[in-house]
């Protein structure tokens, strides 16, 4: 698993699992993109391409009232089953 572009990270499980299990929970993205472009692929192919517009909410982490105002954003995609590509 890897992420192209600035400030992106993959939050992965399951990686001490085979291949087939592995999976990621969370990518996190210092930036606040309008549009998210996922693309899954297997042995150097993209096999899913999914666009999406993240939905953000802010949030104060030191309380009510109290500085930062952080925002997190989410997406959330629905992967087909793949089967491998012969």
């Amino acid at each position: 698993m890897t992420c192209s572009g600035s400030g992106a990270d993959i939050v992965a499980s399951d990686c001490a699992s085979p291949a087939p299990e592995h999976g990621f929970v969370e990518i996190r993205i210092d930036a606040e993109p309008t549009e998210v472009e996922v693309a899954l692929g297997y042995e150097g192919k993209t096999r899913v391409t999914y666009t999406s517009k993240p939905v953000y909410s802010e949030f104060r982490p030191n309380g009510p009232g109290c500085e930062p105002v952080c925002k997190s954003g989410a997406i959330t995609m629905k992967v087909p089953e793949l089967v491998p590509i012969k």
